[in-house]
C-alpha cells in the first residue's frame, strides 16, 4: 500500500514537471498582462467621441478622446497625474488620470496684409481690406525696419482705396524713392477715431528696368458720339509711358524710337505718361481708324500692339443743317461737317445792327437728346437739348429756342 502511494506521488510530480516543461501556464500566469485604469477629465470641455475611462495593458498607450473646448478657449494638451507618464501617448505603467488643459486663443490681428511691387523709381503698394475701416488707410515708408511713426507717413488714402503708388512726387512727406535703395512699408486702417493694428513690414527695392517693355495687348476702343475715340489698355510691366497712334492705315507704324513722329502712318500721335486711358481729339465722322499702342521706358521703346480697328460715329442727321431762331429774327445756327456749329446773330436795330459769328465744336449730339457745344477758342461747354425739330440752347444765360430749316 505504501509503495502504491509513493508511486502516485511520484507520478503527480513528474506530470507537473512535464507541464512546466511543455510551457503550460501556471494559475498566476494564466491571468494575462497587467492592466491599468486610465481616466480622462474634460475639465469643462464636452466629450465629442471616444471613451473617458479605459483599461490599458501594461506598456500600451491610451486612445485619446475627442473633446470640444469650453467657449472662448482652445486646447493646450493634457496634464498627467503620474509624473512618469507624461501624456496619453506615453506607455501606461500605472493607474493615471489625464486632465484637459485649456488656454485663451491668441488675439486675432486686424492689420491689413501688404504687398509691395518695386518698379523704376517707384513702389506699387497694395493691401487687403480691414473690416470696420472708415477713413482710408495710412501708408508709412522708411529706410530701416524700426517701427514707423507719423513722420514716416507718406500718404493717407480715401476710404475703401487699397492701393498706393509711392514716388518722390506723390509722397506727402517728400520722401525720395531712389533706385537701388531698400524701403520698408507698413499700412494701417483708420477705424472711426482709432486705427487697426500696424501691418507686418514689407520691403521693396526700386530698380531701373534691364530691358525695354514687351508688346502690349490690343487696346479696347469706344467710339463716342462726339466723333472721338476713347482708348484703354492693359499696363505693361516696367513701362513708364506709352505712345498712342490713330491712323487710317492698318499696318504698324515705324518702330524707329528716334523719330516715331515722322512715320507716315502716324496721322495722329500722342505721348501718354500713365494713366492707361486716352481720349483722342475730334476725328472725322463715319471714318475707319486703326489704333496702335506701344510701351516705353528708360531702356527703350517696345513694339506696337496689333492694329485695333474702330469706326467713328456717324453725323447726327437731325442736327446737321440750318436752324432758325423760333419766331423769326437774325439768330441762326448752322451745323456742318465735321462736328462744327456756326452761330450768327445781330445785335441792335435795323441799320445799327451788328452781326457776330461764333464757331463751336460739337462734342455730343444724339438725335433726340443732349447737345454739347464748346467754343472754338476755349471756354465752358454749353449744354442744350434736341427734341425732334426743336433745339433749345442757353446762350449767355438766356435760353433760346431754334427750329430746323425745312
Amino acid at each position: 500500500m505504501t509503495n502504491k502511494k509513493g508511486f502516485l506521488r511520484m507520478f503527480v510530480t513528474v506530470l507537473a514537471l512535464g507541464l512546466v516543461l511543455l510551457g503550460c501556464p501556471t494559475e498566476e500566469e494564466s491571468s494575462g498582462p497587467a492592466k491599468y485604469k486610465v481616466t480622462f477629465d474634460v475639465n469643462g470641455g464636452a466629450l465629442t467621441s471616444g471613451a473617458l475611462t479605459q483599461d490599458v495593458e501594461d506598456g500600451k498607450t491610451a486612445a485619446v478622446p475627442v473633446v470640444a473646448p469650453p467657449a472662448g478657449k482652445e486646447a493646450d494638451g493634457w496634464i498627467s497625474s503620474v509624473a512618469l507618464i507624461a501624456s496619453p501617448a506615453s506607455p501606461i505603467t500605472a493607474d493615471v488620470t489625464f486632465t484637459a488643459r485649456w488656454k485663451d486663443p491668441a488675439p486675432v490681428s486686424d492689420a491689413p496684409v501688404v504687398t509691395v511691387t518695386p518698379g523704376d523709381g517707384q513702389l506699387d503698394i497694395s493691401w487687403t481690406a480691414v473690416t470696420g475701416e472708415t477713413g482710408g488707410y495710412k501708408v508709412y515708408i522708411r529706410t530701416s525696419t524700426t517701427a514707423p511713426d507719423e513722420t514716416n507717413l507718406v500718404a493717407q488714402t480715401a476710404a475703401g482705396v487699397l492701393t498706393y503708388k509711392a514716388t518722390t512726387a506723390t509722397n506727402s512727406n517728400n520722401l525720395s524713392i531712389t533706385n537701388r535703395t531698400t524701403y520698408y512699408v507698413w499700412v494701417r486702417a483708420v477705424k472711426g477715431t482709432g486705427f487697426s493694428d500696424l501691418s507686418e513690414v514689407k520691403e521693396g527695392t526700386p530698380m531701373e528696368p534691364d530691358a525695354k517693355p514687351v508688346k502690349p495687348a490690343a487696346p479696347v476702343i469706344t467710339s463716342l458720339p462726339s466723333g472721338q475715340l476713347k482708348i484703354t489698355w492693359t499696363a505693361v510691366a516696367t513701362a513708364s509711358g506709352y505712345d498712342v497712334v490713330v491712323s487710317e492705315n492698318d499696318t504698324s507704324p515705324s518702330n524707329n524710337p528716334d523719330d516715331p513722329g515722322a512715320d507716315a502712318h502716324a496721322d495722329r500721335k500722342w505721348d501718354v505718361t500713365n494713366p492707361l486711358e486716352f481720349t483722342t481729339t475730334l476725328l472725322s465722322s463715319s471714318t475707319q481708324y486703326y489704333v496702335f499702342v506701344r510701351a516705353k521706358n528708360v531702356v527703350g521703346t517696345g513694339s506696337w500692339c496689333d492694329a485695333a480697328p474702330m469706326k467713328t460715329a456717324a453725323p447726327v442727321a437731325s442736327v446737321v443743317g440750318g436752324w432758325n431762331m423760333y419766331g423769326g429774327g437774325s439768330d441762326t445756327l448752322t451745323f456742318t461737317e465735321p462736328n462744327t456749329c456756326l452761330r450768327s446773330f445781330g445785335v441792335g436795330n435795323n441799320a445799327d445792327e451788328n452781326y457776330y459769328t461764333y464757331e463751336y465744336n460739337v462734342l455730343a449730339a444724339g438725335g433726340d437728346g443732349v447737345l454739347v457745344l464748346t467754343p472754338q477758342g476755349g471756354g465752358t461747354p454749353i449744354n442744350g437739348t434736341v427734341t425732334g425739330n426743336v433745339l433749345t440752347i442757353p446762350f449767355g444765360g438766356v435760353t433760346k429756342t431754334y427750329t430746323k430749316q425745312q
